[in-house]
């Protein structure tokens, strides 16, 4: 079931968004705050600093995050979502939530697997 939960979610992301189910981690973590150091990402996300940091590269050539100089220390960079990140909002996460809603609903689906896949994938909508 895990696995059939997460081909849907790379479906959509790709399919309907031009995205790799890769950025979601990222672009969720800034959807609930912005402005945080690359190394705050990888905690939240439980991704490697080296992943991360490829993931936030190809997400600023998109033109869906940018980096900014931390004023409290200038050797670090903060990561901001631009106005087209932002835009991606609300679709990406309604989407998401309408697969969720359809998880819990389906009878085939035990609530500890939703669970499982929740915590990974949507942790947004996981309470």
């Amino acid at each position: 079931v895990q696995k059939q939960c997460a081909i849907e979610v790379h479906r959509v992301l790709e399919s309907e968004f031009g995205l790799s189910e890769r950025y979601w981690p990222v672009l969720q973590t800034l959807f609930v705050e912005q402005g945080v150091q690359q190394t705050t990402i990888c905690e939240r996300t439980g991704e490697p600093g080296y992943q991360t940091s490829r993931v936030i590269d190809r997400l600023e050539s998109l033109g869906l995050v940018e980096r900014r100089s931390d004023p409290m220390n200038h050797r670090a960079r903060l990561v901001y979502l631009t106005d087209s990140g932002e835009a991606l909002r609300a679709p990406l996460e309604e989407r998401m939530k309408k697969l969720h809603d359809r998880w819990l609903n389906s009878a085939s689906v035990k609530l500890s697997d939703v669970k499982e896949i929740l915590s990974k994938w949507l942790p947004i909508h996981s309470d």
